[in-house]
């Protein structure tokens, strides 16, 4: 694993990425991404690998590297629309057996009217980092919204965090192959407009919402099931990425 992939990395809609610390709280901005000159789109989610390169998905379905070292950016050959998977929650997940990283994503679809109902998510999938083709996993059960973000514990399990319609989300552990759902827990965190980002670190999990110009930091511990308020960032965050490194 890379020194710097031990951190937390998020990335905003104004195209700044970060490094997070959430033992300290400390965020260093680490550049601004120039991964489309044209500004014609703007970054949707992120992961990160344990090599310490962000994969950052743009709202128009692109997919690029980007070093976090200093937010240097380059195309890959991913095609947008996959499966039509267009905009999608990402996060690298551990397979023990292989020991490798595996890249899932989860479907995020909108309406084509606007203010139109939100229609159900695709399911799960995977990208392969090589070839850059993705793949179904599986559909999810009809209670999971689409609004969802994706992280993996140390162990190698996958979860994501869910936004309720009604307010509020759930932490919802997945199958990695097939993706049932195995476990979830409702928290008080952020509602089904939120700006949304997630990720896994030192046993904890944190959650990034935003609805507006600020990001609310909040931390749930499934050691003991508290949530706590963290700390508010000036800046939208639309997407976290932790390697599957163990931080601690």
């Amino acid at each position: 694993c890379e020194p710097g992939a031990l951190l937390v990395y998020l990335v905003s809609s104004s195209n700044n990425l970060y490094s997070f610390k959430p033992s300290t709280g400390q965020l260093v901005l680490k550049g601004s991404l120039d991964c489309d000159p044209f500004e014609n789109s703007n970054p949707f989610s992120m992961s990160v690998d344990r090599f310490g390169t962000a994969y950052v998905l743009y709202n128009d379905g692109n997919l690029y590297r980007v070093k976090v070292a200093d937010a240097s950016c380059e195309g890959t050959d991913f095609e947008p629309g996959q499966l039509d998977f267009v905009t999608f929650g990402m996060g690298f997940a551990r397979d023990l057996a292989t020991k490798t990283d595996q890249l899932f994503v989860s479907d995020i679809s909108f309406s084509d009217q606007p203010g139109g109902p939100q229609p159900p998510s695709k399911g799960l999938g995977m990208i392969d980092t090589e070839t850059m083709l993705l793949s179904l996993v599986g559909t999810y059960d009809s209670n999971i919204t689409d609004r969802m973000e994706m992280t993996s514990s140390n162990d190698g399990n996958l979860y994501g965090y869910s936004l309720d319609s009604g307010g509020g989300g759930r932490v919802i552990q997945l199958d990695k192959a097939n993706a049932d759902v195995l476990e979830q827990t409702f928290l008080p965190i952020g509602n089904g407009n939120s700006a949304l980002a997630f990720a896994f670190w030192g046993d904890d999990f944190y959650v990034f919402t935003s609805d507006g110009s600020v990001t609310d930091v909040n931390r749930y511990r499934p050691l003991d099931g508290s949530v706590a308020f963290v700390q508010q960032l000036g800046d939208v965050i639309v997407g976290a990425g932790v390697s599957t490194c163990d931080p601690m």
